[in-house]
């Protein structure tokens, strides 16, 4: 209730943040699923959250991931004020008197400081954004120079700058960018993350797109961008990253794949086992390439075999060891279910890793412990 308040206020009073935050629109004559099913709780979680982390959250093991996200939506500080101010006035309208004015003042200090430590983190990762090889701040415009069918309603879009053609691009395998389109002609849709799946070096990025029913953006670049289109990207953030892994296993489902795939070229031999579940051999996206790169290949196609059993994770655990580090990515439910199945059998917290694209800042997601 305080969250649907919250989003009331901030599209009534601050419109302009449709541009960074995805939320919905209740003009909207179809509900956009990336918007429903991706964000639509992204800020409430994020709250809960740092509730539950409010005495160490320099040490919450999400604080990363949501400050690379804020990046890549080109988040600034004064954004945080506005949203102190709402979530606040949200408060107070639906706790009405049991909102004392002890505790809204703890809230409101507790909101700021959390603020603060998202403010500086993201900062220093744009400075760091800045200095890499063909790094940039902010949003860059980029033309779309190839196109092309990676499987069923997913498309590879490989993109260049306009602004210089002879960039070479250093970022870090599992990363992603923002990507921004102007649907309405008013500036107001929010950026959409998407893996890199171009090696990095090269002098172009690459982004692989799954159309999504429903979803506004990316049905629009899938259907819509052709090559000669502009788009405008972020640089590269993301924590999903294997800087150091001696040993790696491999877990995706659906789309989730391209955040992996770059993850199996960097490393290569290191990988012990990568598994993946798809629809079909259809649907799978880079499925010649990704049996052909992994040394151990476990495919699981649910259109012939089911879905498979929520402590696949664990089960494959047990067949490899638990001394590896693990990369998950995939729906949100999925990664749930294989993180906390690796807990349980005693896989250590640190060596589990995924990427927030939804809203899986709430409490009870296993990850969050610290």
């Amino acid at each position: 209730e305080i969250h649907s308040e919250f989003q009331s206020l901030l599209l009534r009073h601050n419109l302009e943040l449709l541009s960074v935050f995805n939320i919905p629109r209740q003009s909207d004559d179809v509900i956009d699923a990336e918007t429903e099913e991706l964000e639509s709780h992204h800020l409430a979680g994020v709250v809960l959250a740092f509730a539950a982390h409010v005495g160490h959250v320099q040490r919450m093991r999400a604080l990363d991931q949501l400050a690379a996200k804020h990046c890549s939506h080109n988040v600034h500080p004064f954004h945080y004020l506005v949203l102190h101010e709402h979530l606040l006035d949200a408060m107070r309208k639906v706790l009405s008197t049991m909102l004392t004015p002890e505790v809204q003042y703890a809230w409101s200090q507790s909101l700021l400081f959390f603020a603060k430590v998202l403010i500086d983190r993201e900062e220093q990762m744009w400075r760091e954004a800045r200095r890499r090889k063909g790094g940039w701040r902010g949003f860059r415009e980029f033309v779309v120079v190839e196109r092309e069918k990676a499987a069923r309603s997913v498309v590879s879009f490989t993109l260049k700058p306009l602004d210089s053609g002879s960039t070479k691009f250093a970022f870090s395998p599992g990363q992603y960018v923002g990507v921004k389109v102007d649907l309405r002609g008013d500036g107001l849709t929010a950026p959409r993350s998407f893996m890199l799946t171009s090696p990095p070096g090269e002098a172009f990025l690459q982004i692989t797109v799954k159309k999504v029913r429903f979803g506004r953006v990316s049905t629009y670049l899938c259907d819509k961008l052709q090559v000669g289109g502009i788009v405008m990207l972020s640089p590269p953030f993301g924590s999903f990253c294997a800087d150091g892994v001696q040993s790696a296993v491999l877990l995706s489902a659906g789309i989730g794949i391209t955040a992996v795939f770059p993850l199996l070229q960097e490393l290569q031999e290191k990988v012990v086992l990568a598994a993946h579940v798809d629809k079909s051999e259809e649907t799978h996206v880079f499925r010649e390439r990704f049996e052909a790169a992994a040394p151990s290949v476990q495919v699981h196609y649910t259109g012939q075999l089911g879905r498979p059993p929520r402590d696949i994770a664990a089960k494959l655990a047990r067949t490899v060891g638990l001394s590896h580090d693990w990369f998950i990515c995939g729906p949100s439910d999925m990664i749930a279910d294989a993180a906390g199945s690796l807990l349980a059998i005693g896989v250590d917290v640190n060596r589990i890793h995924h990427e927030i694209f939804g809203p899986e800042l709430a409490l009870g997601w296993p990850l969050l412990r610290v």
